[in-house]
């Protein structure tokens, strides 16, 4: 086993052979981070998939008040790239990623005839054991490779994509060889779901399909793919410097937040990575299977029941507003109208909507119609009349008693105090006062299928 300065020397070589061009750790994005949106989320996927143990959580302290923050140890940071994507709302991001990215794809593409197999540094001008007509060197830790990554790469194919992962056991950077394999598992799902022939190899999960070891034509990753007209203006004499678009890449569109207003809403982010990998799959065509297990995916399905008090918070803390919530106020000759709404490709699965319902009303569910991760359209979650609450006059959802979530929550309070001290004053009313109504049957919860929608794009 290496000693510890052995191990540091190894990952600073690393690091140099991983990092995104400049060599830069990736930049920290804190408004962000579900745990300044929601403290009591307690989030801490980036600080768990660290291979190196350079990011590190703090969940805030209610008693001083001090706010959640993360922080990264630039001189520790590998540059795998990891966090950069296992980060559900985007918070860490790095300039240079979207280069790579189109750069890979541009390989890709020129590839597209061929089987190939994707290469880390380290196993860079190495024999193939795997099936394969060229290696193309990503110039990056496999783990780099997001979901939406895997599914355009391997998109164009009719063969396999394979990733040399033979390093992976002797790598500093072992930890994170179990992430990608979780990736490669994602991505299969998702393209036997769509019916595309191909599907993601590694040398870990697919060893029976290797071959002998041989020489096949490997490409850089990280330099331009040279198009015609690139020779063009070469063979002409011409000095050109091409410029790396983005345009190629067709991200899906960034929602629109239904309101605007700062006092409803927080501000609301759709990651980069989730309209990549919406756009990805918006390129598979029609998926083949009509229902999708969401159980091993990045999203979940949003339900909600009757309990819902229209009070709106599931909105106003979802990071990328797949939830939405429209209100028409109630006057005095008439009622309002509450709708909640529900977008399933923008979901990212974090939780938070369940955590911040004061009414309990809202549950998740992993099965959903699987050409819903492709439509972006508004899905019903709930709806009814909005009226004043009794209390304090505030809009709320019809009920008996109509009382928004804070002034029911204020009586609940007031009646076990009193309940409270009449068991004190006299022990035998302390049984269940008579006449009490038995609790309420659950409802069903809205599906996917039910209401209207309305498109987004």
């Amino acid at each position: 086993m290496a000693s510890g300065s052995g191990r540091s020397m190894e990952l600073l070589d690393l690091a140099r052979q991983l990092g995104l061009d400049t060599g830069e750790a990736p930049r920290i994005q804190p408004d962000r981070c579900l745990n300044s949106r929601f403290r009591q989320r307690e989030c801490s996927i980036c600080q768990d998939v660290c291979p190196v143990e350079a990011i590190t959580v703090f969940h805030g302290d209610t008693r001083t008040l001090a706010p959640p923050r993360v922080t990264l140890d630039e001189d520790t940071c590998a540059r795998c790239g990891l966090c950069l994507h296992a980060c559900p709302t985007e918070a860490f991001e790095h300039p240079a990623r979207p280069v790579w990215q189109h750069r890979l794809r541009q390989w890709n593409e020129q590839l597209s005839t061929s089987a190939i197999e994707l290469v880390c540094p380290v196993q860079k001008e190495q024999p193939t054991e795997a099936p394969v007509a060229a290696r193309l060197q990503t110039g990056r830790c496999l783990a780099a490779l997001s979901l939406a990554d895997l599914i355009d790469l391997a998109r164009p194919h009719a063969h396999d994509l394979w990733l040399d992962d033979r390093a992976c056991a002797t790598c500093p950077l072992a930890a994170v060889h179990d992430d990608i394999e979780h990736t490669v598992h994602q991505a299969n799902l998702l393209l036997e779901a769509w019916g595309h022939p191909a599907r993601v190899r590694t040398y870990a999960r697919d060893g029976e399909r290797k071959g002998e070891p041989r020489v096949v034509p490997e490409h850089d990753g990280q330099q331009r793919p040279m198009t015609r007209r690139d020779l063009f203006n070469v063979l002409r004499g011409r000095a050109t410097q091409v410029a790396v678009t983005m345009a190629a890449e067709k991200l899906a569109p960034a929602p629109q937040a239904p309101h605007p207003s700062p006092r409803y809403r927080l501000n609301t982010y759709l990651p980069r990575e989730r309209r990549l990998l919406t756009a990805a799959l918006e390129r598979l065509g029609r998926p083949q299977q009509e229902v999708l297990d969401l159980s091993e995916l990045p999203w979940t399905v949003v339900q909600v029941n009757d309990a819902c008090s229209a009070c709106g918070l599931c909105a106003r803390f979802c990071p990328t507003a797949a939830i939405r919530f429209y209100t028409t106020a109630p006057t005095e000759d008439t009622e309002g109208h509450f709708t909640l709404t529900f977008v399933p490709s923008d979901c990212v699965d974090c939780g938070i909507c369940v955590l911040a319902c004061p009414e309990d009303a809202i549950s998740l569910v992993d099965v959903i119609y699987t050409d819903w991760l492709t439509a972006r359209e508004e899905a019903l979650l709930h709806e009814g009349p909005l009226v004043p609450c009794e209390d304090c006059g505030q809009p709320t959802a019809k009920a008996n008693p109509s009382l928004c979530f804070t002034c029911k929550a204020r009586r609940e309070r007031q009646h076990r105090l009193t309940d409270g001290l009449a068991s004190i004053i006299n022990p035998e009313r302390s049984s269940p006062r008579q006449g009490a109504s038995p609790a309420a049957e659950p409802s069903t919860p809205n599906s996917l299928d039910q209401g209207g929608s309305q498109d987004l794009d």
